[in-house]
């Protein structure tokens, strides 16, 4: 994590659109609904090429730091640090209460030297990836919104521009997809896997003006629920020295929209169509019932894209009931490929 004074602003959220005394006057079911209906529109729909990464441009933000990995201060929603590592979130506009988030276009920021801007949105990650002197690595982490199934080929993408102030670049960044988290909060370098996508090797990165995409293809053994960015090679990196740089022997990089998904299909292939989960009453109070077209797996998440719940089922109907008033997204991935979701509102 890179050392800047955070000035925190009383109150807001980058999801709050009105002043919080009035928002205290609405009524709580119409403050409820209003919410849903911002968070909800958030989320990706159902397409045919179904997008698994939650928040893959940082957009959406977290007012605390993540509680499940205490020592990262990082606060996009869905995304944590799976070492002893602090990414950095780099947006813009004032700081927010407890949002740990830096302004891209604050006196600060440029201080360093710095210019660089989102490549996606208004909202970019920063972790250091290389350093002389120590095996000193940060790393980004997410869940994916449903687990890979076995034999598909998979696409994935994300973006990188080297920091101005870095006097080092090198090669092979990468996206590594494992099944469950893989962490390690005692240390911050994370070499014991390969991961499936890389940036070419002797390609170094060391463009600080324009994003380069990374992006690759694999085939997936099936399950893989979870995918971490970054930097996973000892010896074999190529490391190159940056003139001008101020930083002490390292290097550090913007990241920038995260993608996963299924490749599409070649030619003289189907793809088994996606529609919307059948759900009903919605809006509901407390109790929905869901219509499953064959049999899956069934997620309830909630609007951060936290998993809330999972099931198996068969073809026929699925019910929940006491359900706590708020905003929910259900997914559903069938045996055929199928990836279906449908959003809820539970009333007070």
């Amino acid at each position: 994590m890179r050392g800047v004074e955070i000035q925190p602003v009383d109150r807001t959220c980058l999801r709050c659109a009105v002043e919080f005394d009035y928002i205290r006057s609405v009524p709580i079911h119409l403050r409820m609904f209003r919410l849903c209906i911002v968070l909800l529109f958030a989320l990706p729909f159902a397409s045919q090429s179904q997008e698994l990464v939650f928040n893959g441009s940082f957009e959406d933000t977290l007012c605390a730091p993540n509680l499940q990995y205490p020592n990262s201060l990082f606060s996009a929603a869905t995304w944590f640090s799976p070492t002893y590592g602090t990414p950095d979130l780099i947006g813009s506009g004032p700081a927010l209460t407890n949002c740990y988030m830096q302004d891209h276009n604050s006196a600060v920021f440029q201080s360093f030297g710095e210019f660089q801007s989102p490549q996606n949105g208004a909202v970019m990650a920063g972790i250091y990836t290389y350093a002389d002197f120590a095996c000193i690595r940060e790393y980004l982490q997410t869940e994916l919104i449903v687990p890979l199934l076995p034999g598909e080929k998979y696409c994935i993408q994300f973006h990188v521009v080297l920091s101005n102030l870095s006097n080092r670049a090198h090669d092979r960044l990468g996206a590594l997809l494992t099944v469950g988290d893989y962490t390690d909060l005692q240390n911050t370098c994370l070499t014991a896997l390969t991961p499936q996508v890389l940036s070419p090797a002797g390609q170094v990165l060391n463009d600080t003006l324009n994003w380069t995409v990374i992006e690759g293809e694999f085939y997936a053994t099936g399950g893989e629920t979870h995918l971490t960015i970054g930097h996973f090679y000892d010896e074999e990196v190529t490391v190159q020295s940056v003139e001008g740089a101020v930083a002490a022997n390292t290097a550090y990089y913007f990241v920038d929209n995260i993608s996963v998904q299924r490749c599409t299909p070649t030619v003289g292939q189907s793809e088994q169509p996606l529609t919307s989960l059948a759900l009903y009453p919605n809006p509901s109070q407390g109790s929905v019932t869901l219509d499953l077209p064959e049999t899956g797996v069934l997620r309830l998440h909630s609007t951060s894209g936290q998993l809330l719940e999972e099931h198996y089922g068969s073809a026929g109907h699925f019910s929940f009931h006491r359900l706590p008033a708020g905003c929910y997204l259900f997914t559903f991935a069938g045996t055929s490929g199928a990836f279906l979701q449908q959003r809820l509102i539970v009333q007070p």
